[in-house]
């Protein structure tokens, strides 16, 4: 069984679901192509071979206005020429995250030889444009769906929605990501020295932790926030109470980090941003220590770092926006608010003052979710769809 995963490869999710899908089926052969560029962050540590599109070596990226007409055509097209040089070489063909360069194409793959599988993220139609149209990505995503032998989703919402579009419901696949920092998280919750994980990330043992998001990409509205804390003449008081964590350790944005270390400095928040890569066990201290974790996202299909959240015993605030509705039926204890609005300073307030009670009441979720959502016992369902 040869198979072709398509995707951002240079990301946790490529080097530890091939890892976990190798060892746990070493018949299997796993190829890697990129349609991103390798910034080396996480494919020094792979196991297995991979490509990168030669898009981000040419100097196409370099001109203003045309590049994102270019782009799609560039990439996609070359796409298109490694497999039909190499149609006879794999079995499966697996898309992971449906960029426009991917779905651009998507009437040609069923003309070639493969089992298609679509893996969708979550933000797809929320966030990506073809051309700078999204009626038209829109058009081009629905045509990849229907060429494919399946797709998954995280969430029952993106199901309902897929089923909406007339896609047949026996090809849509319902999966969770593993995760190989759960591991890590039981061990550090088991001891309970949520100080010693605090103390790593220098975290005053006066204030209170909240993490913003979990990657450095705008739309967990990492500035909105804090906007909204200066125009209500909030920022004195958050500060003698809130310790900020921005984790922007993928997804990285130059502009965005600038934008807020400015505003950070500015008006003297208490904060850490993070740049830099970390291990699976630096990430597990990091939701050891994180109090509160505010995922205010404008749209997410269903985050293993939130997931990792629930477990580590964070208080988790969520925008109502958000679909996880499978949360609420689980009986999972967190708070949603219906926007940034002044409800929320109110929620964070009371949480400052009834902070052990709150902290009590979140210890049910490890027992609901258990400790079980590693890539080592979720890899199976995906692998199943190969054959």
């Amino acid at each position: 069984m040869n198979i072709l995963i398509v995707g951002q490869v240079d990301s946790i999710f490529f080097r530890d679901y091939v890892s976990s899908a190798i060892t746990k089926n070493d018949n299997m052969y796993i190829e890697c192509y990129s349609v991103t560029n390798d910034l080396g962050k996480f494919s020094h540590e792979f196991n297995f071979n991979y490509r990168v599109t030669s898009y981000y070596s040419t100097f196409i990226p370099k001109i203003k206005f045309f590049r994102s007409f270019i782009k799609p055509f560039y990439i996609g097209i070359e796409l298109l020429l490694y497999l039909l040089l190499n149609k006879n070489k794999y079995n499966v063909l697996h898309f992971k995250w449906l960029l426009p360069e991917i779905v651009l194409f998507s009437p040609i793959y069923k003309f070639f030889p493969f089992k298609i599988i679509s893996t969708l993220w979550g933000g797809e139609l929320e966030s990506l444009k073809l051309f700078g149209s999204r009626k038209l990505y829109f058009l081009f995503f629905k045509k990849m769906v229907i060429n494919s032998s399946y797709i998954t989703v995280f969430t029952h919402e993106k199901e309902q929605q897929l089923i909406s579009y007339n896609i047949n419901k026996l090809k849509i696949k319902k999966f969770l990501y593993g995760s190989n920092i759960i591991s890590n998280i039981e061990i550090l919750v088991s001891n309970g020295n949520r100080l010693h994980s605090k103390s790593i990330f220098n975290i005053p043992d006066n204030l209170i932790s909240i993490c913003v998001g979990y990657s450095g990409k705008s739309l967990h509205q990492q500035l909105e926030f804090l906007n909204f804390i200066i125009r209500n003449n909030l920022t004195e008081e958050f500060s003698s109470k809130f310790f900020l964590i921005f984790p922007m350790t993928y997804g990285f944005d130059s502009n965005l980090h600038d934008s807020l270390l400015l505003v950070l400095r500015k008006f003297n928040f208490k904060f850490i941003i993070l740049t830099q890569k970390m291990s699976d066990l630096e990430v597990a201290y990091l939701r050891h220590s994180t109090d509160i974790f505010l995922q205010i996202s404008t749209f997410d299909g269903l985050s293993s770092s939130l997931i990792e959240g629930f477990l580590s015993g964070s208080i988790i605030i969520c925008g109502d926006w958000l679909p996880y509705e499978s949360f609420k039926k689980s009986g999972l204890y967190f708070h949603e608010i219906d926007g940034l609005n002044l409800s929320l300073f109110k929620l964070l307030d009371f949480l400052y003052m009834n902070f052990d009670n709150e902290y009590n009441k979140c210890k049910v979720n490890k027992n609901i979710l258990g400790f079980n959502q590693t890539w080592n016992n979720q890899i199976g369902n995906w692998l199943n769809l190969y054959y």
